[in-house]
């Protein structure tokens, strides 16, 4: 009788707080393609998005996370440095570096979108749709882009022969 219940409690909650809407939203899918510039340290890419819109409203943006273009305070800085400190490590072998992503451009099909990078730390990529795309509506984005990597321990960097690449590509 108990697992009965504890069945019913937990059906409940998921009723609660993942309401069903008559259809599973589909998930972003990502199409990238990417060179390596080992002289550089910078990869070219372009990237394809298939998205279709989940929500009930229209939307008129969407927005793209972009980790590797975070700006950094001097606070932040400082405190990374004092972390390796205390790991006896020097996560930046050169002295900290933050790598980049620069947008080369954005669009849909031939026709180009405007975009702009927002957030205090220069993370999020607002990108304008050339109308609302209603609920369950798709659209298809195509961005090229250039990732500067740092020289760095970590999920982002790269050091001797090894490159981590952990979330390097724009994301919705």
């Amino acid at each position: 009788m108990k697992k009965c219940a504890t069945f019913t409690g937990f059906a409940l909650l998921c009723f609660l707080f993942f309401p069903i809407n008559g259809h599973a939203a589909e998930p972003p899918q990502y199409f990238l393609q990417a060179q390596w510039d080992e002289t550089q340290k910078e990869l070219i890419a372009t990237e394809k998005v298939v998205f279709t819109n989940p929500t009930s409203k229209p939307l008129k943006e969407l927005y793209f996370y972009i980790y590797p273009h975070r700006q950094y305070t001097t606070k932040e800085k400082e405190f990374l440095s004092k972390l390796g400190g205390y790991l006896k490590v020097q996560p930046f072998p050169e002295g900290f570096q933050s790598g980049d992503l620069e947008i080369v451009s954005i669009g849909q099909g031939e026709a180009p979108l405007s975009f702009q990078v927002e957030g205090d730390d220069q993370t999020l990529l607002k990108v304008s749709l050339p109308q609302e795309l209603p609920p369950g509506g798709q659209i298809e984005i195509h961005l090229s882009f250039k990732v500067k990597v740092p020289h760095a321990y970590g999920r982002f960097g790269w050091h001797e022969n090894i490159i981590k690449l952990s979330r390097w590509y724009p994301i919705l």
